[in-house]
């Protein structure tokens, strides 16, 4: 095996993050099928999967609930699979409202949080609650779960780093001294205290016209059940970094070949290593792979090859001509962007260096909308070698 064959050797945790739209995905549902392969039982984790993805894992669709890929279903479409695979998709709200019933203590406060308005569109709506439950649901199955390879696909963020900062911007806002006043007024006040906000007033009516009362009564009301949940949200996310400090854990970058990816794929590198987390990889995805070279013998073997077809009497030898220079022209666009992808590719090992591993995964003809499909991008993904950032192809 190549570099992420290693990666999937030497690590427990394997959590893939990168800028949207680069095949994190694709990515780690075929890290989840090359686990079967060295038979390390693997849970793959999504967040939000695309509907093709859950086609090519031959799934009608994804739930919270771990569904099974069988050994014998990935045997049928060429994997050498030792084990079952199994896949799951991230539910923010199920994965909150298990948070609250492990931290809060007395079931009448639970109760109070988990029906309240406020808490039930904040679970799922809240700036990085997202990324946060992400987390949890990581730490859940590591510490809960005996599986030997866990993969973590991260959510579709406009920046990849609001997945890392997830538990810090958690304990800091709980850990805050503005929250922690609040919380103790809140706490204070009582039952007796928010019924007084009720009454008709200028707060309320003032409030009312930013909020809505029922909206701002709701938030006062689960502040102040909130107590108890929030010193075991703090203590989780020092546990979740904790856990991806660990050598257990490595994350595989993965960009395009834009500059935008890339850039954002070397200053999360530069983050992981200042919070001492392991880069296992980096993965450049859909790299336009083409021979290349001189063009001439294409465009001959284009002409046999359609002269060779069946019913092209009707066509006259220039018609033919023309259709073979359409291909040829077509062979040379797709090689000059080959080029244009491998110089990019070497440009970036050159500047990673010998610190993190560079792979290349082409670009294959057909999205991944099939298990076939999905593991031949395993095959291709694992066996792939360290970029030098020379001149080699």
């Amino acid at each position: 095996m190549g570099v992420l064959g290693e990666v999937l050797r030497s690590a427990r945790v394997i959590v893939c993050v990168g800028s949207g739209g680069v095949g994190k995905t694709s990515l780690s549902a075929a890290l989840g099928v090359a686990a079967t392969t060295i038979s390390r039982r693997p849970l793959v984790l999504t967040v939000d999967p695309a509907k093709r993805l859950a086609n090519a894992l031959g799934l009608r669709s994804f739930h919270e609930e771990e569904q099974v890929v069988t050994r014998r279903d990935l045997a049928n479409v060429g994997a050498d699979a030792q084990v079952d695979l199994r896949a799951a998709m991230l539910d923010t709200k199920r994965t909150f409202d298990r948070v609250i019933e492990r931290h809060v203590g007395d079931p009448e406060r639970r109760a109070r949080i988990l029906g309240n308005v406020f808490y039930r569109q904040a679970s799922t709506a809240l700036a990085g609650s997202q990324e946060y439950m992400a987390m949890e649901r990581l730490y859940e199955v590591v510490a809960e779960r005996d599986l030997e390879t866990i993969i973590l696909d991260t959510p579709p963020s406009a920046h990849a780093l609001d997945f890392l900062d997830a538990p810090n911007r958690m304990e800091e806002l709980l850990d805050s001294s503005a929250f922690r006043a609040f919380m103790v007024s809140t706490s204070t006040m009582g039952r007796l205290g928010l019924s007084a906000f009720k009454r008709p007033g200028i707060i309320l009516r003032g409030v009312g016209k930013f909020t809505g009362s029922e909206l701002f009564l709701g938030i006062l009301d689960f502040l102040a059940s909130f107590g108890d949940a929030a010193e075991g949200f703090t203590r989780r996310a020092q546990q979740v970094r904790s856990l991806l400090r660990t050598p257990e854990v490595a994350f595989v970058i993965v960009a395009g070949t834009d500059p935008a990816s890339l850039d954002e794929a070397l200053h999360l590198a530069e983050r992981l290593e200042a919070e001492r987390m392991r880069v296992g990889a980096f993965v450049i995805n859909r790299v336009i792979a083409y021979p290349g070279g001189d063009v001439v013998p294409v465009a001959t073997e284009v002409t046999r090859r359609i002269r060779d077809l069946p019913g092209l009497e009707r066509y006259t030898d220039g018609e033919v001509r023309g259709a073979a220079k359409s291909v040829t022209e077509i062979a040379r666009r797709m090689s000059k962007l080959a080029e244009r992808d491998h110089d990019v590719v070497a440009a970036f090992a050159r500047q990673v260096g010998a610190r993190t591993p560079v792979v290349a995964v082409p670009r294959f003809q057909q999205e991944v909308c099939d298990l076939t499909t999905l593991c031949r991008l395993a095959k291709t993904a694992v066996a792939a070698t360290p970029e030098t950032g020379g001149d080699a192809a």
